[in-house]
């Protein structure tokens, strides 16, 4: 058994033995190949037989456990188009390897592609050993969770690999059956079993401030919301990469994301989301979330003044300090110009050249005016195009309430939440009230 807590990294790796990582992971590799080649020729278990193999709903809710880590054993370019959250690449075979291998399988079986993966492996082995023992110290660990595409050879050599050449040191390794595939079916399939949250859609026109409104619904109310914008690091429009400091997820990551969110949701509470199209950005918004979105039985409309608008929509974007960093300021003011260049068709010439000499003369009031003009047409079209909904509740307080009760940015959007949470309680309770009258017809 690895020691407590409470003992030190030292004590642990000194069970490992005194054997340097290259003896050991030389020694590990050797053991390894032997045995594939006798379970190959038919003469003893398979690497599988050997290993704690577990479904793919086990195996996220164990690599969840304190003093686990969770290692994805494929190539370092399927592992960039999507991997399971919290994962750690460690693959056996890089990018080209694999490639080298998946051409000899093809050209000539099984046997000699597993037999070159190894050969390409053996000048690496130290190396990848290495690595899992500084992922492993790093999250001062004990047990591994692994898989690869399929829950196929890569994951079962890499995890006897790791349980051979660290011995005592790991309390257990397990692999997912399935890999990633059960993975990635999982994360996609999540919105069509039952029961299901019902969804609340937070719409409205640019600058209203919905993001701020989820965050308030979540924050200050505790109602279970998620941010779509928040996790594909994108504000929505051609302007949504502004301030952006992250690159976006790739679609399929993205998925993951959302997929895993959605399966934390209670569904027995309801679930906040914003009002957005089918892209955010470069990230395709699940097709099956997509359509419970664009079905959702109430959409929030909020409103907020002008004024109001105005002001988060200089917050949000006008994000660089021309004084303080001016060669950055210049990179963000070509970068407005050029979203703004993006979409010249739909917003027209005198629009564009009212936007960009106000970028220009640093009239950034003057500039969000008129995209709220282009963009609130715009949204007043989607709001209603292809939407089987049957209630539309307005958000909003009044200007002369906000002068006397509101003082400040939190306050009005907690106070938008509160109004939120009310009126689409009422709905639902109009709704459960006529269909019993029905129902008693």
């Amino acid at each position: 058994m690895r020691p407590s807590g409470a003992q030190s990294k030292a004590a642990w790796r000194a069970l490992r033995g005194a054997a340097a990582p290259s003896e050991r992971a030389g020694s590990a590799l050797r053991r390894l190949r032997e045995l594939v080649a006798s379970a190959e020729a038919g003469e003893g278990a398979t690497v599988r037989e050997s290993l704690r193999v577990v479904d793919v709903e086990t195996f996220i809710d164990e690599a969840k456990a304190p003093r686990g880590v969770l290692l994805d054993a494929r190539a370092p370019c399927e592992f960039l188009k999507g991997h399971m959250l919290g994962a750690n690449n460690l693959a056996l075979l890089d990018d080209e390897d694999r490639v080298k291998v998946g051409t000899r399988f093809k050209q000539t079986g099984r046997g000699p592609a597993i037999e070159l993966g190894f050969s390409l492996l053996e000048p690496k082995v130290t190396s990848i050993l290495q690595r899992a023992d500084d992922i492993l110290n790093a999250g001062d660990a004990d047990r591994i969770s692994i898989y690869c595409a399929r829950g196929g050879l890569r994951s079962q050599l890499t995890g006897w690999f790791l349980q051979e050449a660290l011995g005592n040191a790991i309390e257990k390794v397990t692999v997912c059956n399935g890999g990633y595939k059960a993975y990635r079916n999982l994360m996609l399939d999540c919105y069509l079993s039952e029961p299901q949250p019902e969804i609340r859609i937070v719409g409205g026109r640019t600058g209203v401030g919905k993001t701020r409104l989820l965050h308030s619904l979540c924050e200050a109310h505790g109602e279970q919301t998620i941010d779509l914008e928040g996790l594909a690091e994108h504000k929505g429009s051609a302007f949504g990469r502004i301030g952006q400091n992250v690159l976006q997820p790739s679609s399929e990551q993205f998925h993951n994301l959302v997929g895993t969110q959605w399966r934390n949701l209670d569904p027995s509470r309801p679930v906040y989301i914003e009002d957005e199209g089918p892209n955010v950005g470069d990230c395709q918004v699940p097709q099956a979330l997509y359509a419970r979105m664009r079905s959702a039985p109430l959409v929030m409309r909020v409103e907020v003044p002008e004024a109001q608008r105005v002001k988060n929509l200089i917050r949000d974007y006008c994000v660089v300090d021309e004084k303080a960093d001016p060669e950055n300021f210049a990179r963000w003011n070509q970068s407005m110009c050029d979203a703004a260049t993006r979409v010249r068709r739909r917003l027209g010439d005198d629009r564009l050249k009212a936007v960009l000499e106000g970028l220009q003369g640093r009239q950034y009031e003057d500039v969000a005016k008129t995209l709220l003009s282009y963009y609130d047409r715009l949204y007043d079209k989607h709001l209603t195009k292809n939407r089987d909904t049957r209630d539309f509740v307005s958000i909003s307080i009044p200007e002369n309430e906000l002068k006397g009760k509101v003082h400040s940015e939190a306050e009005l959007y907690a106070a938008l939440a509160s109004q939120a949470i009310e009126a689409a309680n009422r709905t639902r309770q109009r709704s459960t009230d006529s269909g019993c009258a029905k129902s008693s017809l």
